[in-house]
C-alpha cells in the first residue's frame, strides 16, 4: 500500500506568504506531490465566490486533496 496521493494535492497560495511557503516546504520535505496554484491576493481574486468556497475566510494557502 502506497502513502503517495493518487492525484498531486492542490496548493492555492500567494508568493510572499509566509504561512503558504511553510506548507510548500513541508509538502516538499515529504516529497509529496503537489501542484501550485496562485492567487492574485492584490487583484482580489481570494475574494470570489469560487475561491471562498474553498476557504470561507478568504485566505491562503488553501490545500485541496
Amino acid at each position: 500500500m502506497s502513502s503517495q496521493p493518487a492525484q498531486p494535492i492542490k496548493l492555492h497560495y500567494f508568493p510572499f506568504s509566509g504561512h503558504a511557503h511553510r506548507v510548500l516546504n513541508f509538502l516538499s520535505i515529504l516529497g509529496l506531490p503537489h501542484e501550485l496554484l496562485p492567487v492574485n491576493l492584490p487583484g482580489g481574486e481570494h475574494k470570489t465566490p469560487g475561491f471562498l468556497e474553498k476557504n470561507p475566510f478568504g485566505q491562503v494557502p488553501v490545500i485541496e486533496d
